[in-house]
Formats: C-alpha cells, sequence, structure tokens
C-alpha cells in the first residue's frame, strides 16, 4: 500500500524529540510545583492604646460545694469472737432413713488416695511426617 503523505507532512522521524520535549515539560511543571511556597502575611499592630480603653471586669466566682457523703450503714450482723482453745461443735442434722434389716452399711475408716502410676516409654525414634521413616530421606 502506497503511502498518500508527502515526506515533509509525515511526523514518525520527529516522534522522539516530541517524547522528549514532553518529558522535560512535565517535569519542569513537576519540579516548580513542589518548589512553590506561599507565606502568610501576618499584619502586627499595637494594641497598646486598646488596653487603656477596656475596663477591668470583675468575674463573680461560683463556689460549688460538694453534697455531703452519705451516712455510713448500721452494722447489722453481729460477729463473734471465739478463742483458738475452744472447741467449736458442729450439729449436723440428719434425716431420717428407713431403714430395714437386708440393707447393708459399710463402714469407711481413713480413706488414703493411691497415687496412680502414669507409664512413660522413653521415644527412641524420632517421629517422622507422613508416616515415613528417616531411612527414606537419605
Amino acid at each position: 500500500m502506497l503511502s498518500r503523505k508527502t515526506p515533509e507532512a509525515n511526523l514518525e522521524n520527529k516522534r522522539t524529540a516530541w517524547r522528549a520535549l514532553g518529558f522535560v515539560a512535565s517535569l519542569s511543571l513537576l519540579l516548580s510545583a513542589l518548589a512553590w511556597t506561599s507565606y502568610d502575611v501576618a499584619i502586627s499592630r499595637s494594641l497598646d492604646f486598646e488596653a487603656d480603653l477596656l475596663e477591668d471586669e470583675e468575674i463573680p466566682v461560683n463556689i460549688v460545694q460538694p453534697p455531703p457523703p452519705p451516712p455510713p450503714p448500721q452494722q447489722t450482723t453481729v460477729i463473734e469472737i471465739v478463742d483458738d482453745e475452744e472447741e467449736i461443735e458442729v450439729e449436723l442434722e440428719i434425716e431420717d432413713i428407713e431403714l430395714d434389716e437386708n440393707t447393708e452399711i459399710e463402714i469407711i475408716e481413713d480413706y488414703e488416695e493411691e497415687e496412680e502410676d502414669v507409664p512413660f516409654m522413653i521415644v527412641e525414634n524420632m517421629p517422622a511426617m507422613g508416616g515415613l521413616q528417616e531411612d527414606a530421606w537419605r
């Protein structure tokens, strides 16, 4: 296919120059935007003449007193102090149970807990993942 453009109108040969010019322009705009500074202008005046015109106002002081604390609650329970030497008798209430002649009663005297022997085995082989043995990895 033949090109109908004239060689003067063809811009393909100037493509890299225009790209470089665009990069330079965008970089210069970026640097100027980052370097842009603005200062706040502060106007300072002497306020000495206004201080004489103002009158001193007395502000009333409001003292707020906290409410009085509530009276302590009266102790209603009586605590009896018992010497260490005295024995305290505790009465157990046993309900009446109907017993027949056939009822057997077991009397358990001093019950002592026995320590159970916990079986312990020494591990000689390290565990392997997925049931594989160490020899398979070597």
